[in-house]
């Protein structure tokens, strides 16, 4: 993969360069990954678009329905394969590398766009399977950034301006709701001999996609991800009432989307936690500090995850 289109695609040339490198591994290339890096740099540039679902399908001359990009089961391998956390670490990387190549100015996404495109169809030919799970992914991420968006604005709307909700409190339900979706896409696999590495990582995962979506939107990050986290012989806040309130705002949403994966469901909740977070600790007169906002997401989420795989394993 190292004959990718120079000359005036520099730009496009640099960014194959950072992605080829992130993806080489003891000289192999993980194919995966290379994919979920491509995804985000192009769905970065097609959220520039005012329709960004006649901008993907332009992008890539495809049309899918939401419920056939948004198949889960592709990405899973025996039971237990790529989830939507690991997809979400790397196409949010992708998404971070095309940056620095954009601005303010719309025709410069649609440049790059078209420069990616272009060498990716040098690079690929006419790989079928290739360009239909790249249109997957893409979409995958599309919809993530308009699920989270959609769903921050109207908890915000509903959860605070018409119940009267603090920020604390719909940080707290979001993470909490976060964590019931991801216990129960694990208790609906058959992990075998798996399950407890899985459940031990389970968290982590959770935390790495609430922390990054927080600190890219501006949450200050000198506190410690575990700071003032609850020990393990100290009961965990379950939020259930208001991750059922917040529950009653996505599920809709997911319904227009066609996101019916626990699993999805689960990631796109846990950045939505985590753009909250930022909405209540950034800034110069932020109206909680990042290191009370911080438990309060993932002491419930914690908890939430925890009570709901008791349930999951044990019924």
């Amino acid at each position: 993969m190292t004959n990718v289109v120079t000359g005036h695609f520099d730009s496009t040339a640099s960014l194959h360069k950072q992605i080829e490198s992130l993806c080489l591994v003891d000289g192999q290339m993980n194919n995966d990954r290379f994919l979920s890096l491509y995804a985000g740099a192009i769905a970065e540039c097609i959220l520039d678009y005012e329709d960004w679902k006649e901008g993907l399908d332009e992008a890539f001359n495809l049309s899918k329905p939401f419920e056939d990009a948004l198949d889960a089961n592709q990405w899973r391998d025996n039971g237990y394969g790529s989830h939507a956390f690991m997809i979400d670490k790397d196409t949010e990387l992708g998404r971070s590398l095309v940056r620095p190549y954009l601005d303010d100015n719309a025709g410069t996404s649609y440049v790059m766009l078209r420069d990616l495109m272009s060498s990716l169809k040098f690079l690929m030919g006419e790989e079928n399977d290739f360009w239909s799970c790249l249109y997957d992914m893409t979409a995958l991420v599309l919809v993530c950034e308009q699920c989270v968006h959609t769903l921050c604005d109207q908890v915000i709307d509903i959860c605070i301006g018409d119940e009267a909700w603090s920020l604390g409190d719909c940080v707290q339900a979001l993470g909490g709701l976060s964590g019931q979706y991801y216990a129960q896409s694990l208790g609906n696999q058959e992990l075998g001999c798996s399950k407890d590495a899985v459940i031990n990582h389970g968290f982590d995962f959770m935390i790495h996609s609430i922390m990054s979506e927080a600190m890219r939107l501006g949450m200050p990050d000198h506190a410690g991800v575990y700071t003032m986290l609850p020990a393990n012989d100290t009961k965990n806040h379950v939020p259930f009432r208001r991750s059922e309130a917040v529950d009653l705002i996505a599920t809709p949403l997911f319904k227009i989307f066609k996101v019916y994966d626990s699993d999805l469901r689960s990631m796109m909740i846990a950045k939505a936690t985590g753009r909250m977070m930022a909405v209540a600790s950034a800034g110069d007169s932020a109206d909680m500090d990042c290191c009370v906002v911080t438990p309060l997401a993932l002491s419930s989420m914690q908890g939430t995850y925890n009570h709901c795989l008791r349930g999951a394993f044990h019924a």
